[in-house]
């Protein structure tokens, strides 16, 4: 092929666009296939925490409904005694009493009142820790008025939280007293205890940023947890906020996203309304469950950054590799012609070994360095098939390849073949093949002494292996110093947090139980204190020893923790298999006798266990067995050290 005609078909434009379009279209369809996921994973990461929201605020209105239900019975019950009070003397005596009991058999109700039509406290009832006034008058008092001017026997009343007489921030609930003609004749009350509630609304928390309020449906905040997320006594009621839409829906139940007045952050909140039908509710009360949209995300952030870097990279790589591949390419056919040009220019050099053949391999033109080299009358080589000529016999496999590559790309590069000289004597000739207008160019030099210095330069090689071998061994001991503590020769915190992230993966796969345990030496301080650090640093060297010696099982892992704190990991090891193993450990150190003079706990050296058991989940962290274990071994010092504590006997204690 012409050198014009190869040029025009290898650099056309079309083919420069068309290659720099499939390249285009190509990184685009990588784009998206990472970001289709990543923004589905979004949606589902946010339907995901919704719904927990809303199973959130379902549970709060389900427990404040029972609870609603129970204090509305025992108002009703006491309305219905009011008759037998009023007709026997000391009957508001036996209504306190009655009173009470009732306060004290409900964990949400603080007081329970019976008010006259005056205003005017005639019974009353309080859990322990209430002081009421012996006296007590609520003519002034909202939710009095409320019911006073208009009473209704079928009506629960709600009212607005206030500060009650003793000093709380509460609201009540309560039924008008009538007459059998239908007038006002006083009211029967209980007061809300807010701190009931403060336990249920933080139960249902299940992450540190999701906030959880009670509003009354006039928009007065009652209560939220975490306690400083908005002012006690807030007015929801206010345009723009969460409450107001909700009330303006006239839906029970919503999910709505978006920032308030108040905060210009994202949020998404989940809203319910909680007005038994039963019940007759004069007022609403509305649950709002919700997180910040940014932290709900964060992962979620993390990860999309991580996608957008890697794609960013593999742009960055495409258009450059093309460029690369295009530029290299000219540069190839650039150096062919430059090859061409320095043929006709050094032809006669006797320092190059030059051959033009044609395509019978007949020889055209030869350079005199041949002769030079090869001793060869290369006036009488002209028209001559040289290479069949002068090759090693056993190298015609190698002119057959040159052949085919000639035929496919028209340039056969390192063309390595033995040739021999006027004396018999075979050379190493390695050549640059390129086929032009018909002819074959060699452009050739003898290797003869490279190779030979490339053998010593193999064994050379063999050698350097041999030393390499030996430091990939030296780094493997240094890789495992640096997963061991120095101190103890346990795995230190490193490989624990490793190995802790393994098993979690592992049982949240397969649903397995993993137990956690965090061991802490008791007074350990004033044991350095008394003894010195060196006694200290082999106190730690024998526990270590003794509790390595306990703990029999190839895939559990003992690790110094930190200090004279340790850590044992057990995966798929429930509770019940746990005890006796955590129990043998510390009655192994126990056993040891090591003297401790200044110990609060024991003669000697003892250690206090702390244990968390927990079947792992693919969206949970390992740091909930870490804190779990770590409140278990705070509550085993509490109760004098020298033991086990489980997560779960803290709980039920």
């Amino acid at each position: 092929m012409p050198t014009k005609i190869l040029e025009q078909a290898l650099f056309s434009k079309k083919l420069h666009v068309a290659e720099w379009l499939a390249l285009t279209l190509c990184l685009l369809l990588v784009t998206s296939i990472f970001l289709i996921p990543a923004w589905q994973e979004r949606d589902a990461t946010i339907a995901r925490e919704t719904e927990r929201l809303q199973e959130a605020a379902q549970v709060v209105g389900q427990s404040l409904s029972r609870s609603l239900e129970s204090t509305n019975r025992a108002i009703m019950n006491v309305v219905g005694d009011l008759p037998v009070w009023r007709s026997r003397q000391p009957g508001w005596a036996a209504a306190s009493q009655r009173l009470k009991a009732y306060s004290d058999a409900m964990p949400s109700v603080r007081s329970m009142l019976i008010i006259d039509a005056n205003g005017v406290v005639v019974a009353q009832g309080a859990i322990d820790k209430v002081r009421l006034p012996r006296k007590i008058t609520v003519v002034d008092m909202p939710f009095f008025r409320t019911v006073r001017d208009h009473p209704d026997r079928d009506t629960l009343y709600v009212s607005a939280p206030f500060v009650s007489q003793a000093g709380a921030w509460t609201y009540n609930v309560s039924r008008a007293v009538l007459t059998p003609d239908g007038k006002f004749s006083g009211m029967v009350a209980a007061t809300i205890d807010l701190e009931d509630y403060k336990l249920l609304l933080a139960s249902v928390r299940s992450v540190d940023d999701q906030f959880i309020a009670l509003i009354h449906g006039q928009g007065i905040q009652i209560i939220n947890e975490p306690k400083d997320f908005t002012p006690q006594g807030m007015n929801a009621a206010v345009p723009g906020t969460f409450f107001s839409r909700h009330m303006q829906s006239g839906r029970s139940s919503n999910v709505m996203r978006g920032a308030t007045p108040a905060v210009k952050t994202t949020r998404i909140v989940a809203m319910l309304t909680l007005q038994p039908a039963a019940l007759h509710m004069d007022q609403a009360l509305v649950i709002l469950a919700g997180r910040d949209e940014k932290t709900m995300l964060n992962e979620w952030h993390s990860m999309i950054r991580g996608r957008a870097a890697l794609l960013g990279l593999i742009w960055v790589l495409g258009i450059a590799g093309l460029w690369g591949w295009q530029r290299s390419r000219r540069r190839a056919f650039n150096e062919i012609q430059l090859k061409i040009r320095q043929i006709d220019q050094i032809f006669e050099s006797k320092l190059s070994l030059l051959l033009v053949l044609d395509q019978q391999g007949r020889c055209l033109r030869i350079s005199a360095a041949w002769g030079r080299l090869m001793g060869w009358p290369l006036h009488e080589l002209i028209g001559q098939p040289i290479i069949k000529r002068y090759a090693h016999p056993d190298d015609g496999h190698i002119v057959h390849q040159v052949q085919h590559q000639l035929a496919i790309s028209g340039v056969a590069q390192n063309m390595l073949c033995r040739m021999r000289d006027a004396d018999g004597v075979y050379h190493d000739i390695l050549g640059q093949v390129a086929a032009l207008g018909g002819l074959i160019y060699i452009d050739a030099r003898d290797v003869t002494k490279e190779r030979q210095d490339r053998d010593a330069l193999q064994e050379l090689n063999t050698q350097l292996q041999s030393s390499n071998s030996q430091l990939k061994e030296k780094e493997t001991v240094l890789l495992q110093l640096a997963q061991s503590d120095e101190l103890t020769d346990l795995a230190n915190r490193r490989k624990f947090n490793e190995e802790l992230r393994r098993a979690w993966l592992t049982c949240a796969r397969l649903q397995l139980p993993l137990t956690l345990a965090l061991i802490d030496v008791d007074h350990f301080k004033q044991f350095n204190d008394h003894y010195g650090h060196l006694r200290g640093d082999q106190c730690l060297q024998e526990i270590a020893r003794a509790m390595r010696a306990v703990v029999g099982r190839p895939h559990d892992l003992l690790a110094r923790y930190g200090g004279e704190e340790f850590v044992l990991l057990l995966p798929n090891t429930p509770e019940k298999g746990a005890v006796s193993v955590l129990e043998k450990l510390r009655q192994t150190v126990e056993d040891m006798a090591m003297e401790h003079a200044d110990s609060q706990t024991a003669s000697h050296i003892t250690v206090s266990i702390g244990v968390a058991t927990v079947v792992p989940t693919a969206d949970a962290s390992p740091e909930v067995a870490l804190r779990e274990a770590d409140k278990a071994l705070y509550e085993a010092k509490t109760q004098g050290r020298n033991r086990v504590c489980f997560a779960f006997d803290r709980e039920d204690s």
